[in-house]
Formats: structure tokens, C-alpha cells, sequence
């Protein structure tokens, strides 16, 4: 058997060959161990000291003579399920702290036609759902708005992801606001004329943002529940001052 195998289980190198050499010899003295294990003899003592810590290697004496027996292996067994046992009792704690932990947002960046199609993909994921979004003032391509129409609208309506949008009251936006009924969505428009919405910035879940920016073919996905709800607030009083 190869020392190596048993590195797993909480062994050092030095106790994995003493620990081994120890179990083939039986009962024997510390030079035999050392010479079968081929471990420096100056530093085996600190090896056997470490074994009998944990009950692998017991010492007995024949006069003025010190032998070694190694435990039964099963020890190392017992040893690695009480580790199991102690990090069992441990993961409550480290899991409490994992959550009061602020953890770094994850951002994806997606550039091109195809890359913005299959950012909007995402957003069907969480069927069920609501999306909210700030409808972009920005010309859509052909392209887009084939894609829009024919797949991303209705695979939404399919999965039941309600929408909520605002947008600039724009003869194009007041176009789609007929069509809410038809389209699984709720549209508001906003006549003040300092509003400007060059980009698309759309909320689902409870930590996913979007942002969408068809002039430059750009886009992001911040995965972050801080972020997200800091825009889910702006959206919704920006919604309720829209009146209906």
C-alpha cells in the first residue's frame, strides 16, 4: 500500500510512512520503524509523539527497551468521521456568516445583436414572475424588433412574466401602451419634457438588473439584491407619480 493513501484522512507524510511501516512490523523499535519507513531517524520521535496524540502508535516498555504497536486501522476511520462530525456542527455558523458578508456583484457584459437577444432570454428564466423596465426612447433595429415580436414577447406572455414599463410619451410608446392588454404588460408614460430614457434598464427578481443600451449594441447584467433594490424603489415611485 502506497503512504499517499492515506494523506486524505489527516496524516502528515512522515506519519502516513511511520504509521504504515509501524502496521507491517508489529511490535518493534523505534529504529526498525525508521529504517522501513526510511524517515530521518532524528526527527521519527516527533512523528511517533504526534501519533500517539492521535491514537495510532502506542509505546510499551521491555526493560529499559521502548517498542511501538500501531493501532488498529481503524482508528484513522473514527478520526476522519469525527472531523465530519465537528465541521457538521461548524457549517450553521459558517453559513450565518456568509450571509452577513456583503459579497462582491456579479456583472456579465454582452456585446452585439446576438449577445443583447440572448441577455433578453434571461429575463424568461423565472417564470411567474413580474419585470419591470424603463422603456429606451432608442431606435430598434429590424432585426430586434422581428425578435421582439415574434419570440421574446411571446414566450413571455407563454411563461406568465407580467410587465410594468415606463417610458417617454413618445408616438411609439403610446402605440405600444395599446397593445398592454394583448401583451401581458402595463405601460405608463411620462409627459414631463425633461424626461430622457436613452437606455433600457429592466428589474427581475430580487437581484437582477439589466441594462441595455441599443445605439452601441451594449449590455450588462448586475446580479446584486442591494442594487437591484435601490432601482426598484426609483421605479416604483417614479410608477406612482405617473398616476394610471
Amino acid at each position: 500500500m502506497n503512504y499517499s493513501e492515506l494523506l486524505p484522512y489527516g496524516l502528515s507524510v512522515p506519519e502516513a510512512k511511520v504509521y504504515l511501516a509501524a502496521l507491517e512490523l508489529g511490535e518493534s523499535t523505534a529504529e526498525r520503524i525508521a529504517q522501513k519507513a526510511r524517515v530521518n531517524r532524528t526527527s521519527v520521535y516527533h512523528t511517533f509523539s504526534l501519533l500517539r496524540k492521535k491514537n495510532l502508535l502506542t509505546l510499551h516498555k521491555k526493560g529499559r527497551k521502548a517498542f511501538y504497536t500501531a493501532e488498529d486501522p481503524k482508528r484513522i476511520k473514527e478520526m476522519a468521521e469525527n472531523k465530519i462530525d465537528a465541521l457538521d456542527r461548524l457549517l450553521p455558523n459558517l453559513r450565518a456568516l456568509s450571509t452577513a458578508i456583503d459579497k462582491k456583484p456579479s456583472v456579465g457584459y454582452f456585446e452585439g445583436p446576438e449577445e443583447i437577444r440572448n441577455l433578453y432570454l434571461k429575463l424568461l428564466d423565472r417564470p411567474e414572475s413580474e419585470v419591470q423596465f424603463w422603456f429606451s426612447e432608442e431606435e430598434q433595429t429590424p432585426e430586434y424588433v422581428r425578435f421582439w415580436d415574434t419570440l421574446f414577447a411571446k414566450k413571455r406572455i407563454e411563461k406568465r412574466i407580467f410587465a410594468r414599463g415606463i417610458s417617454k410619451n413618445t408616438a411609439k410608446a403610446i402605440r405600444q401602451k395599446e397593445k398592454d392588454l394583448e401583451q401581458f404588460r402595463k405601460t405608463r408614460l411620462d409627459v414631463n419634457p425633461s424626461c430622457e430614457i436613452s437606455s433600457e434598464i429592466l428589474l427581475s427578481g430580487d437581484d437582477r438588473t439589466f441594462l441595455i443600451s441599443h445605439k452601441n449594441m451594449l449590455g450588462l447584467l448586475v446580479e446584486d439584491k442591494a442594487i437591484h433594490d435601490t432601482l426598484k424603489s426609483i421605479f416604483e415611485s417614479h410608477w406612482e407619480s405617473l398616476g394610471r
